[in-house]
């Protein structure tokens, strides 16, 4: 759990959930950082979290109390980033929707760039705007690509839109901008 305390500061929250009651286990105070989007935990000692207000991708590790940039403001992608936003750990790797390059980038959990999909328009392999991913199983996912007011089918083997799950028509009652999505117990919210 993330949020921004009323001095400005950004808090992380582990939290240990048992008999419908929270218990706090850690709180970490991050004062150089300006939000967090999302984050991830590829380990006890690693957190990986977004932040778009400065275009960065930052490891914090607990124990030696220390952040590092990963991944920086840049164009193309290709290891840049320009305001990222969700981020996920699929299969041994992180996925990160990559709002402002148009992309969906794919990288090991050291933050190594293994490749990525995408570029801004309305064809199958390109976004405007990939807002949200998620894990659909271990070959697929999920991605929301607000401004195209669609959801994607992305193949991780190929690493290519397979099909467009949905899109709007433009009618009432449509699909319109999706900005998160999640998966319970085989149902898509």
């Amino acid at each position: 759990l993330s949020y921004i305390s009323d001095n400005n500061q950004v808090i992380i929250l582990e939290l240990f959930l048992s008999n419908n009651n929270f218990s706090i286990l850690r709180k970490i105070i991050l004062s150089e950082i300006n939000s967090i989007d999302a984050l991830v935990m590829p380990s006890p000692d690693k957190i990986i979290f977004s932040d778009h207000k400065s275009s960065t991708i930052f490891e914090y590790a607990p124990s030696i109390d220390r952040c590092i940039s990963l991944l920086e403001y840049g164009r193309g992608g290709k290891g840049k980033v320009r305001c990222p936003g969700n981020l996920i750990i699929h299969n041994d790797s992180i996925f990160l929707c990559d709002r402002h390059n148009y992309l969906i980038q794919n990288f090991s959990l050291d933050g190594t760039f293994l490749r990525q999909v995408g570029g801004k328009g309305r064809r199958c392999n390109q976004f405007d705007l990939p807002w949200d991913i998620i894990s659909l199983d271990n070959n697929n996912l999920l991605v929301a690509d607000k401004n195209n007011d669609r959801i994607s089918l992305l193949n991780n083997d190929n690493f290519r839109v397979e099909e467009i799950l949905i899109s709007r028509q433009f009618l009432p009652s449509q699909l319109a901008r999706p900005t998160s999505m999640c998966s319970v117990s085989n149902n898509i919210y």
